[in-house]
């Protein structure tokens, strides 16, 4: 299953810029946590992960994908998006059930 890390900067967003951007990413399927054999954790913020059963997903169409849910903040943005098979992190927060 093809997985992707995507970071989005808002240029000059606040708090509530950020709560509407986590809604339109949402609404994209990019989801603000990220699972592994223990527990589900909380991703650092404006960072989403994005997952697909669809291998013909490419690292180009999630970023286009995030680049238009940030757009709709009305905010300049940068977008950042990788494809990834394994990950590794410290000090994340675990997920509220």
């Amino acid at each position: 299953m093809p997985a992707f890390m995507t970071r989005v900067v808002l240029h000059n967003g606040d708090r509530d810029d950020y709560e509407e951007l986590h809604q339109y990413m949402s609404d994209e399927g990019f989801v603000k946590t990220i699972t592994d054999e223990n527990a589900t954790w909380e991703l650092p913020d404006a960072m989403y992960d994005y997952r697909t059963n669809d291998e013909k997903v490419t690292t180009l169409s999630v970023r286009e994908k995030a680049k238009g849910a940030a757009n709709k903040t009305k905010k300049g943005n940068t977008v950042f998006t990788v494809k990834y098979t394994a990950w590794s992190s410290m000090g994340l927060t675990k997920a509220s059930p």
